[in-house]
């Protein structure tokens, strides 16, 4: 930030700020995490690093895609004489979360489509391992949610929090989890999660639940898609079979025992793209993890089907 005035603050805690920064040769608003105790961030990142899993690490690694993974910079900071300041500096995105976003605006088709490749984009970046010295490991976010997944003011989308990610280590088949005692967002829990029979020694089974979660954040997408004067409120998924704050019990119900998943309205069928999307969600959400299609294989056909129209 350097030199740099603050634009403005955003919040405080009793050992933290976030502060927005404009870096005014680059028109470009970063977002500032400034922790004024010394120890406070170094104890936890010492702790993360004896765990092998430092968040800011798992961040770090995705930063070879620049398009669709929020950019992090560790490790800034600044004496002030009384107190060091170490600052986490992200991309700052006003727009705010796709979940905000969807809750004001409608999408058209094609902002429909630029969301749904830019966001499995960013998640075919993440589960695949790149070998090299700019290369890094296969990471699977395990919170994948609107709320998680960031628009910028071009339209496309970065995928945010990686609070729970877990990063697989190929040479020795090790997966590195998050310490965290935190769990994933109940309403887009897997059905393996939810019925605790996820495979953890498999890296696979944690890809295979980001990609259901994917069929139900293109499902909110969806709905707030216009098309042919004809568009939907804003939903979360399974609004109208489970409670606003659902519990473990009322997603195994909903989910496992009575094998229910949102509603794909009929008048998709008139058109390509949101028949297309249809299809591809009701394969995200298969009950048979294994079954599920592939970051890749998604980004692929929505590639193809956006250069067709």
């Amino acid at each position: 930030m350097g030199n740099h005035p603050r634009k403005s603050d955003l919040g405080s805690k009793e050992l933290t700020a976030i502060v927005i920064g404009l870096v005014s040769f680059l028109c470009l608003a970063l977002l500032v995490a400034v922790f004024y105790k010394r120890h406070t961030l170094c104890a936890y990142m010492k702790e993360k690093k004896n765990d092998k899993d430092c968040v800011c690490s798992i961040v770090a690694e995705t930063k070879t895609l620049k398009d669709h993974i929020i950019d992090t910079s560790a490790g800034s900071g600044s004496d002030t004489g009384t107190w060091t300041q170490l600052w986490l500096v992200l991309e700052y995105h006003e727009n705010g979360s796709l979940f905000d976003y969807l809750n004001r605006y409608i999408v058209t088709i094609d902002g429909m489509m630029k969301f749904a490749i830019s966001i499995v984009s960013g998640l075919a970046h993440l589960h695949m391992e790149m070998i090299g010295t700019q290369g890094k490991p296969a990471i699977a976010h395990c919170d994948l949610k609107s709320k998680n997944i960031l628009v910028r003011n071009n339209g496309t989308c970065v995928i945010a929090d990686f609070g729970l990610a877990k990063r697989h280590d190929k040479a020795t088949d090790n997966i590195n989890t998050s310490p965290s005692r935190r769990v994933g967002t109940k309403r887009y829990m897997a059905p393996e999660v939810i019925n605790d029979s996820i495979n953890k020694s498999d890296f696979g089974s944690f890809k295979y639940i980001d990609i259901y979660a994917l069929g139900l954040i293109y499902w909110e997408i969806a709905h707030r898609c216009c098309a042919g004067g004809f568009h939907d409120e804003y939903h979360l998924p399974y609004y109208n079979l489970v409670p606003s704050d659902p519990s473990i019990e009322d997603m195994r119900t909903v989910v496992c025992e009575q094998n229910l998943r949102p509603t794909i309205p009929n008048q998709w069928q008139n058109f390509q793209a949101l028949q297309m999307m249809g299809k591809i969600m009701q394969e995200c959400w298969n009950a048979n993890a294994a079954a599920r299609l592939t970051a890749l294989r998604i980004k692929k056909t929505l590639s193809k089907l956006k250069v067709e129209e």
